[in-house]
């Protein structure tokens, strides 16, 4: 009889699988996928950060229209004195010339500037959006967790009232309702930690957003369902131009080309330009006409050593280019291999949960209430239920999480949150 005991234990086992997860959907589409999408990506627009970060490329373009307006302005000057009888007076206007076309380079250098603060905008836009998804991910995950515990909670009390009545006729022993207590204390416990955590994950939520409402928490299907093939040639040239226009290189890039800039500005300001003025007056009977000219001569100071700095700076704007193109390319490697891992697996998982129902749930309650089951038996395999479910909205969880870190790492976050 514990023989027979045994391998209906073993077959239990194996239906562990059987049981559908608990809990909402984490896929379930919206039912206007470009309406979600659109409120969704206003949301973040309208977070405080990231309206500081746009003032600031605000700021940035006012500047970079700015620099192409002319560096000197004409100087007005007068001089009037009174010489015994006669009152003497002069009028002149002088204007300092951009001899060097000063304001190309400034334009140039603003331009980079407003590179670096568009560039700077993409990458808070993107990491904000990932933030967010990556909570409500956490959130619907923590949602699963909860209705399976609860789920489990509900099924040890009526397992408790059951031991109950079949103790009445005889059929178990004191020994079973104890397993039954014990169970049920347990679970409370995970319980307990999972309603916890959903608390703690919706504050998270709503400190990433506050204005979401219920409905665009919910992400939609077909956010998930696009996932680029490395396996094509096409797709991996795609990663290639992407990482040239990753926000992070195009800020690096940017910064280097300032230093560039600000090294033939700085060169540019060690050579003075000239300032021609004309004046007229009376002085006395006779009327007075001249002709200005000052040019600063250089010769206390070359500005050598501002100019030496301006190129070591661009030297180390380059280098840190190419560290951070270099970085940036080994983690897009990195966060496709992690994406590539919890894929499979959760592929995997979802085939095997594939066709099975509540068909194993039933026949685990009936070989218990026919006898062929002990309760102890019982206890564990709904505690293995427990765990393979639980595993698989952790896998789910983390397959998501790695897909919103592969997007951002790429560049292409906002674009994936656009329908094609």
């Amino acid at each position: 009889m514990r023989e027979c005991s045994k391998n209906r234990l073993a077959f239990m086992c194996l239906l562990i699988m059987c049981i559908p997860l608990a809990g909402p959907s984490i896929v379930n589409a919206s039912t206007n996928e470009m309406r979600w999408e659109v409120q969704f990506k206003q949301q973040v627009l309208q977070h405080p950060a990231i309206v500081a970060i746009k003032e600031k490329m605000n700021a940035a373009e006012s500047i970079s229209t700015g620099a192409n307006k002319p560096i000197y302005n004409p100087e007005l000057s007068t001089d009037i004195e009174r010489e015994g009888d006669s009152n003497n007076y002069r009028i002149g206007i002088s204007q300092t010339f951009d001899w060097q076309d000063k304001v190309a380079v400034r334009k140039t250098h603003a331009g980079y500037k407003l590179q670096a603060a568009k560039a700077s905008f993409q990458l808070a836009v993107q990491t904000r959006t990932a933030e967010t998804l990556s909570a409500l991910v956490s959130w619907q995950a923590a949602s699963q967790q909860t209705v399976l515990a609860q789920k489990q909670e509900a099924q040890l009390d009526t397992l408790l009232v059951l031991i109950d009545e079949r103790q009445k006729s005889g059929d178990v022993g004191q020994i079973d309702a104890e397993l039954a207590v014990l169970g049920l204390t347990q679970r409370l416990n995970a319980s307990a930690v999972t309603e916890a955590t959903l608390e703690k994950v919706k504050a998270m939520v709503d400190t990433a957003l506050p204005g979401l409402t219920n409905d665009q928490r919910l992400i939609p299907k077909a956010f998930w369902d696009r996932i680029i093939d490395m396996s094509t040639k096409s797709d991996r040239m795609s990663v290639i131009k992407w990482l040239e226009v990753h926000p992070t290189i195009l800020m690096a890039k940017a910064d280097w080309e300032k230093s560039k800039s600000m090294t033939v500005r700085v060169k540019q300001d060690a050579n003075a330009d000239p300032t021609i003025g004309i004046n007229a007056g009376k002085m006395g009977d006779d009327n007075v006409l001249g002709l200005s000219l000052s040019l600063p001569l250089n010769i206390r100071n070359s500005y050598s050593a501002e100019l030496k700095a301006a190129r070591q700076k661009t030297l180390s704007a380059e280098a840190k280019y190419y560290a951070v193109r270099s970085q940036q390319q080994r983690v897009m490697g990195s966060s496709f291999s992690v994406l590539q891992t919890y894929q499979s697996r959760f592929d995997r998982w979802r085939q095997l949960m594939s066709g099975r129902g509540e068909r194993g749930e039933k026949l685990i309650n009936q070989q218990w209430r026919s006898g062929d089951l002990s309760t102890a038996e019982y206890l564990l395999v709904m505690q293995q239920i427990s765990e393979s479910f639980s595993a698989g909205i952790e896998l789910e969880k983390q397959f998501k999480l790695a897909r919103i870190d592969w997007l951002l790492q790429t560049g292409q976050l906002i674009a994936a949150l656009t329908p094609s």
